[in-house]
């Protein structure tokens, strides 16, 4: 249980064993500053008489819809009256708050009636999943500019035991343990337990999507595809996946295929499609579309600086290095621990100013993250050109030992026959 705190003029020391609710707050402000109550506000003042037990106010609607609507599990709502608390789910609940306020003993089967009657109670329109068609084009891109997986649930109306929230902890907590370890850079690890996971939960497309994010990461991109076009045939609805499918195809070259899947999903404005759309379409040489698509994300979001960095990217590519310089600039202003904005900066610089500017935003790149190859390559040529041997052989030996193959087979080998050169 989580207290609380009211503190400020008026308000008389003690404790209170009422129960408070999210929507009591704004009543309790209100009521506190002496302000009239609208009619139509939900909730109550805390400051108030008690209520009697009996009375409507006193009822509590509840609902958890999260691990619904991202992972599929059982939807959960419930009521709270006459201190008895009803959660219905697969395995329904029901507690005695008066006697067991830990809620450490499910009563559900020595009291059916009172289950019965909270499960009555439950309000109507909160029945789940709606009617098909309650739910706008509008609201499912307001719900998912909240933080909504809105249509990601895998389209089941009926769920089991298997589905229920409280046989799920294990995988719950490995779930946070995946992201955990995605943040901390451990990626093999990542990608294991997110197989790990599937392999208890194939349908759940949340550690599937980890297990590609973690694969890009190791540069294994064509496994990372693999397990996207498999789940995305399993749940074609999920906008997320289709994102990330179309930011794989377009890291391995097929940008084409990348803008087909991206176009239909760029409508709802969403920043991170805009921004692999806008990312694909310069890939593919469409470096005017690009430009469109990103400065209309920039102006939808304008406090994301990955809009201004793509856009940053494709104004170099475009050989308009002055107008990259000042969409980078303005993405580092936002975020200054972007790796891949100092490191295109460097290169507008050199372009612009030379070579020391340069330098300066490639070291700062690569210190944010070891991994950014172009801008420790980039780093040794220059710096070797700008009179400063030791510091392009530590930079072109770091990028000799970890640069991967595969993708810089090239600049690998000119790398080695640079250092080759420094030992005669």
């Amino acid at each position: 249980k989580v207290p609380l705190v009211v503190w400020g003029p008026g308000v008389t020391p003690g404790a209170d064993g009422r129960p408070a609710r999210h929507v009591d707050v704004l009543p309790t402000v209100l009521g506190a500053l002496g302000l009239t109550l609208p009619p139509d506000l939900p909730g109550r003042s805390l400051l108030a008489a008690p209520l009697d037990a009996a009375d409507p106010a006193q009822v509590t609607y509840f609902e958890s819809l999260s691990t619904h609507l991202n992972r599929g599990w059982a939807p959960l709502r419930g009521l709270i009256a006459a201190r008895k608390k009803y959660i219905e789910l697969p395995l329904p609940e029901l507690y005695d708050l008066a006697a067991d306020p830990g809620e450490a003993a499910n009563r559900f089967a020595d009291d059916r009636r009172a289950a019965r009657a909270l499960a009555a109670a439950l309000p109507e329109e909160s029945v789940w999943p709606p009617a098909k068609g309650k739910i706008t084009p509008e609201q499912e891109a307001k719900l998912r500019s909240l933080g909504y997986s809105v249509g990601s649930s895998g389209g089941k109306t009926e769920w089991t035991a298997a589905d229920d929230p409280k046989n799920l902890v294990e995988i719950d907590r490995k779930i946070h343990q995946t992201v955990e370890l995605y943040s901390r850079r451990r990626f093999a690890e990542a990608a294991a337990l997110s197989r790990e996971i599937l392999a208890a939960r194939p349908d759940m497309t949340e550690a599937a999507e980890h297990l590609a994010l973690s694969l890009r990461q190791l540069e294994r991109h064509e496994e990372a595809i693999e397990v996207l076009r498999a789940t995305l045939a399993r749940a074609p609805e999920q906008t997320s996946l289709r994102r990330q499918l179309g930011m794989a195809l377009a890291e391995t070259g097929r940008s084409a295929e990348a803008v087909q899947l991206l176009q239909p999903i760029a409508a709802d404005g969403d920043a991170t499609t805009l921004n692999a759309l806008g990312a694909a379409l310069s890939d593919a040489g469409r470096h005017d579309e690009a430009v469109r698509v990103l400065t209309d994300a920039t102006r939808r979001h304008p406090a994301d600086p990955k809009g201004f960095e793509n856009l940053g990217i494709v104004e170099l590519r475009r050989r308009r290095p002055a107008a990259a310089r000042d969409a980078l600039r303005h993405a580092l202003e936002l975020n200054p621990s972007l790796p891949i904005s100092w490191n295109t900066l460097g290169v507008a610089l050199y372009q612009l100013e030379g070579p020391a500017a340069a330098l300066d935003a490639w070291k700062r790149s690569v210190a944010l993250d070891p991994r950014q190859f172009d801008a420790l390559f980039n780093l040794g040529l220059v710096a070797l050109e700008a009179g400063r041997p030791a510091e392009a052989r530590q930079a072109l030996q770091q990028f000799v030992a970890t640069a991967p193959p595969e993708r810089f087979a090239v600049d690998l080998q000119k790398a080695r026959r640079i250092l080759a050169q420094g030992r005669r």
